[in-house]
């Protein structure tokens, strides 16, 4: 038993040696995949009371949304081997941007009428990455990545054709992605590039949503 404490603390205290506070600032591009339905056929008959009964055909297909955003925050680098790998855990808020084109149809499938629905949405994204490095000369690194990314859905502010504000959750308010990237290490700063794998689904058709991110960070 004293030997498995005496093992913990070696390793708390080789983790605090190694152990390095940081922030990374970036841009993130939500990819929100679903299921969308498009009038692909229209037909109609007579009841015995010479009333029209209308019959409508659908196909299902997958449809993408795109939401550009910014992200910024802390992050902390747990280092098992400076050479070797490390963990990378961040807290990062996200504020992100969307318009999306709705149009609207009657009965007989021509588009009507049309609106644009713009929405701000802020997120709380933590990666969780094990991180490999590849020394390249004394100063350079070049770096692979692994992982989690836990995303907490905070709140959603939108409005119609620019007016009607309204708010609320957006969607998911959790969302678990898993992916990895590759980056760049030189001294304290690291550019990384990394895509991100929505593996939970939210509302009724089918969504999930991926993430494509660009980020800069510097280690203190």
């Amino acid at each position: 038993m004293k030997r498995i404490i005496l093992i913990i603390i070696f390793f708390v205290i080789l983790v605090n040696v190694n152990a390095q506070f940081g922030w990374q600032v970036g841009y993130v591009n939500f990819i929100s995949k679903f299921d969308n339905q498009k009038l692909t056929e229209i037909s109609y008959d007579y009841t015995s009371g010479s009333e029209i009964v209308w019959h409508n055909s659908y196909e299902t297909y997958r449809d993408k949304t795109y939401e550009h955003g910014i992200q910024g925050g802390v992050t902390y680098d747990l280092m098992f081997n400076r050479n070797l790998s490390f963990l990378h855990v961040g807290l990062l808020p996200v504020i992100s941007y969307s318009t999306y084109q709705f149009e609207f149809t009657d009965e007989f499938g021509d588009g009507v009428s049309s609106s644009t629905i713009n929405t701000f949405r802020n997120v709380l994204q933590m990666p969780i990455e094990i991180v490999g490095v590849i020394p390249h000369s004394k100063d350079v690194n070049f770096i692979v990545f692994a992982g989690p990314t836990i995303s907490v859905g905070v709140v959603m502010l939108g409005n119609i054709d620019g007016t009607n504000w309204f708010t609320g959750w957006y969607g998911q308010r959790l969302n678990l992605e898993l992916g990895g990237g590759i980056g760049l290490q030189i001294r304290k700063t690291t550019l990384k590039v990394a895509y991100d794998f929505g593996l939970l689904k939210y509302e009724s058709r089918n969504t999930y949503t991926d993430g494509l991110k660009a980020s800069f960070g510097f280690g203190i």
